[in-house]
């Protein structure tokens, strides 16, 4: 008679410990972009920061970034971390993120607690002290989910605690200028850590990702009407979309096209589905001369991949990021993603359908 007593106690325990999480974030402002959010240690103010998924480390600016004669960036942060507040300590490691050309930053690592939702994890983060006062970085910092063994790569860490070793990422709409298109800003999205139980990413397809750095695949990009076989392709949550510099160069230059059509696609293929952005979706309208350009950044031979899609490819498809329970097979999936704004709209027309129809 005491066997289903245990039986469910062991379950209960088992319920309290799965920390599964999901973030959601909107944003009414051109100069937003989807972004997550953490605290650290015993500081319960949230930091906005950048998801990063090639990065194996996180970071953040250091109070003295904000100060006028600073050399992080050309523009201050809401949040600064100071380790008195979050019982950070200071290692004797210098830190260094050069994962980007022309955004190097510096600084050093610190102990500190990440925390979100249900989930805290010891890290050694980056704090930053010096940067490139020529750029702008929108986001308080960076959190990094790239697949390392490395003391500061923290993905693995997260997995183990949800059920079921899945990151999901939603994103939201994507505002590009458009012809006759008023100033939809209004974006938002999920990032889920475990089991997704949204409504808006349909059946995931899947593809082996590479086992280091970050979450890549590798397969045939087309752009255009020009195949290029074996390329390494990677993911940039909150970003533009981003091209070898010689495809970059031959295809998305010119300033002021006056047909969209002049930009090409890019995609690739998973078994018989096509995943692909389009000019639509990356390029930017100028009313007053009537042409386009497109919002497409150059990649590097220093990085790790040669294609990354951004948020005007992400608009439209769902990622999950998920691995096996030994940590061996790492998969990326991708689905239709039927973004807030079009279900949205859908549901307003419905609406006014049903008023019409009524009165």
């Amino acid at each position: 008679m005491t066997l289903p007593k245990i039986s469910i106690i062991i379950l209960l325990c088992c319920a309290y410990a799965v920390a599964d999480y999901s973030f959601h974030y909107g944003f009414t402002s051109i100069f937003d972009d989807p972004f997550f959010e953490f605290t650290l240690g015993n500081e319960s103010r949230p930091i906005k920061v950048l998801l990063d998924t090639n990065r194996q480390f996180s970071w953040v600016f250091n109070g003295s970034c904000n100060y006028r004669n600073a050399y992080c960036t050309n523009n201050t942060h809401a949040y600064t971390y100071h380790a008195e507040k979050t019982g950070g300590r200071e290692t004797d490691f210098l830190f260094r993120d050069r994962f980007r050309r022309y955004r190097d930053f510096a600084g050093t690592l610190f102990e500190d607690t990440i925390k979100f939702g249900d989930i805290e994890l010891p890290v050694k983060l980056g704090v930053i002290t010096r940067g490139d006062t020529r750029f702008t970085f929108r986001y308080d910092g960076v959190f990094g989910l790239g697949i390392g063994d490395s003391e500061t790569s923290v993905v693995k860490d997260i997995m183990k605690k949800l059920s079921v070793k899945q990151i999901t990422i939603q994103e939201g709409h994507y505002y590009m200028s458009r012809p006759g298109r008023g100033y939809d800003f209004w974006s938002d999205g999920t990032i889920t850590f475990g089991e997704y139980k949204g409504n808006l990413c349909e059946e995931f397809t899947y593809v082996d990702a590479l086992s280091e750095g970050g979450w890549r695949f590798k397969t045939d990009i087309k752009v255009g009407k020009e195949t290029l076989k074996d390329q390494i392709v990677g993911l940039l949550p909150g970003r533009y979309t981003e091209v070898p510099d010689k495809i970059r160069d031959k295809y998305y230059s010119e300033h002021s096209a006056k047909d969209e059509k002049n930009f090409h696609d890019i995609g690739f293929s998973i078994g018989n589905q096509t995943y692909k952005t389009t000019a639509k979706q990356f390029s930017w309208y100028y009313d007053p001369d009537k042409t386009y350009s497109a919002r497409i950044d150059s990649s590097y031979p220093e990085y790790e991949y040669d294609f990354a899609f951004g948020s005007d490819f992400l608009q439209k498809y769902c990622v999950a990021l998920r691995v096996d329970d030994k940590f061996e097979k790492y998969q990326i999936g991708f689905a239709q993603n039927n973004d807030s704004v079009q279900v949205v709209s859908s549901i307003l027309l419905m609406i006014f359908g049903a008023l019409f129809t009524r009165f």
